[in-house]
């Protein structure tokens, strides 16, 4: 862009720069019409509206990004509970009581998968039926949760 102003300048007033005749020049002399550019309030409110769409952009991918984890760690809090309740399925079901906890790593993270029986007491009714919950905690935060009822098949 320089390059071709400085061209222009030269081939306008070419003669008269070489021997030093013209004192000084604008731009309007140059290009024969009103100054090509932008004022400087344009510029500021250019500048402005521009920095308003950034900041929002970057308050949305933030906002993104925060959902993406959380929805991150969700899923890997329901593969700690079904992990766990896999293990639970082979296991004697009248032994199944009191709670326990189980520590599963999944995803470089470790969630703690409370289990708790018969927190509804009628759905153990007998040795064959236990209520089950599992309460899947991430750093002492509770994730995910989830009920079930084990019966024994005859």
């Amino acid at each position: 862009m320089t390059f071709r102003i400085a061209i222009h300048i030269i081939k306008k007033f070419g003669s008269e720069l070489f021997r030093g005749s013209i004192s000084h020049f604008s731009c309007r002399n140059l290009f024969g019409s009103k100054a090509a550019g932008f004022t400087l309030l344009e510029v500021m409110v250019a500048l402005g509206i521009l920095g308003t769409l950034i900041a929002i952009s970057s308050m949305t991918l933030v906002q993104n990004l925060r959902e993406n984890m959380n929805s991150q760690k969700r899923y890997e809090a329901i593969q700690a509970a079904q992990t766990v309740m896999d293990k639970i399925r082979f296991e004697d079901i009248s032994t199944l009581s009191g709670p326990r906890t189980e520590t599963v790593t999944i995803g470089g993270r470790v969630y703690s998968v409370m289990v708790l029986y018969c927190q509804i007491p009628s759905y153990c009714i007998s040795d064959a039926i236990r209520h089950i919950t599992l309460r899947v905690m991430l750093r002492s935060k509770k994730i995910y949760e989830t009920d079930t009822v084990f019966s024994k098949l005859s």
